[in-house]
């Protein structure tokens, strides 16, 4: 015969003690619905299913509510997360999703496509170019744009002539150049010679390294009885590519039976002649006329020039 269960109504076995819905006591145990016996297990008493739910139910919640907590911790932390535009291996703040050097922390972007990073490529922009040893702006590769034929010079990038001597060095960019001196206009003054004109000739000297020994000199033949002379005479010297400056001087004698009397075209009281210092590209021009000193001497005008020629 079933018995019902005064608290919950259910229909448990007879021999039942306990009933199976709600753990009430059943038979004889209970009287009158007051108490509970000592008989009675105490994980038993009092024990609520619904009450059971709950606690699984919030127990589960808080569970879920940790684990997408450490996932999103995983997901979202640059050194741990799985995702590419997120990741960050090297830890420079830029995503290995857009990070040119994920493995680098020193660079992260490569404009040019060269393989090296912006922050240590002299030339971002030019993918021929990458390095530059001396700074001044022409890259070490002699294979790319704008190459520096001397990386470790900051003054030199170019040598139009491979002749080793950079082009703001050497006064010739297009091969051995040379310097020419020339006498372009003489006239004398008439006084050389009693009865003629005098017997002219030129003297030019070279200093081609500035130590003030000449390395060159240069006599020019005797022009005889002669007052006025256009482009009389001239030297081409070789100097080195790379001579800085020279110095030079242009005398004027006359040769009258071999009585050598200078004749002056310095329009200053001292001396009868100049002596020029020139720095490369070596051009100047200059006209003298010695009368203007005022002494009474053999005197001349002369022109006479320098320039660069190969």
């Amino acid at each position: 015969m079933a018995m019902k269960c005064p608290n919950c109504g259910t229909e448990n076995p007879e021999t039942a003690r306990f009933c199976q819905a709600c753990a009430r006591t059943l038979g004889p145990a209970y009287i009158q619905g007051l108490g509970t016996p000592a008989s009675v297990p105490p994980s038993v008493q009092g024990r609520n299913p619904r009450s059971r739910r709950t606690t699984w139910l919030v127990a589960s919640a808080v569970a879920i509510a940790i684990v997408i907590v450490v996932l999103l911790a995983v997901v979202l932390n640059p050194s741990t997360s799985p995702v590419a535009s997120i990741h960050d291996a090297d830890g420079d703040g830029h995503a290995d999703s857009t990070d040119a050097f994920p493995n680098d922390p020193s660079e992260w972007l490569d404009t040019d496509l060269d393989g090296v990073g912006d922050n240590s490529d002299a030339f971002p922009n030019d993918s021929t170019q990458w390095v530059d040893r001396d700074h001044d702006g022409h890259g070490d590769n002699p294979l790319g744009i704008n190459p520096d034929a001397f990386p470790d010079d900051l003054s030199e990038w170019k040598d139009t002539d491979s002749d080793g001597v950079g082009n703001n060095a050497d006064f010739y960019d297009s091969g051995n150049g040379k310097i020419k001196i020339s006498v372009d206009y003489y006239m004398e003054d008439g006084t050389a010679d009693f009865w003629t004109y005098g017997d002219p000739y030129f003297i030019i000297s070279v200093d081609t390294n500035v130590d003030n020994v000449n390395d060159v000199t240069q006599t020019s033949d005797i022009f005889t009885d002669t007052q006025t002379l256009t482009s009389p005479y001239s030297i081409v010297v070789d100097v080195p590519d790379n001579c800085a400056a020279v110095k030079f001087s242009i005398q004027v004698y006359d040769d009258d039976l071999g009585s050598y009397q200078a004749i002056d075209y310095c329009p200053s009281p001292t001396g009868a002649y100049y002596i020029h210092t020139v720095p490369a590209p070596f051009s100047g021009s200059w006209s003298y006329n010695g009368s203007d000193d005022g002494i009474n001497e053999i005197d001349c005008i002369l022109d006479y020039s320098i320039s660069v020629t190969a």
